[in-house]
């Protein structure tokens, strides 16, 4: 796990990442001031399980189309793209 503070535009957010032991993920959660988590985004390692995890995500969750992520209650799943160094 790893913990930071990233301050941009003035605005402070605190994050938090998950590694997880089978190495093919990393969760991403962002907290608001009150430490709520207001995002959350995955970054796969491995692309194997990138449809398993969008299925699952499609029966549990809206999807918002215009802003390319899944409604929860208080709070959104999106999946990032980063490129490969």
């Amino acid at each position: 796990m790893y913990v930071a503070e990233y301050i941009e535009n003035e605005v402070k957010e605190n994050i938090i990442d998950l590694l997880f032991e089978d190495q093919k993920a990393t969760l991403s959660c962002t907290f608001d001031k009150n430490n709520t988590c207001n995002a959350s985004h995955i970054f796969f390692d491995d692309l194997d399980e990138l449809s398993n995890y969008i299925s699952y995500l499609n029966k549990t969750y809206a999807y918002d189309y215009i802003r390319s992520y899944w409604t929860l209650p208080n709070s959104f799943i999106s999946i990032e793209h980063t490129k490969r160094v």
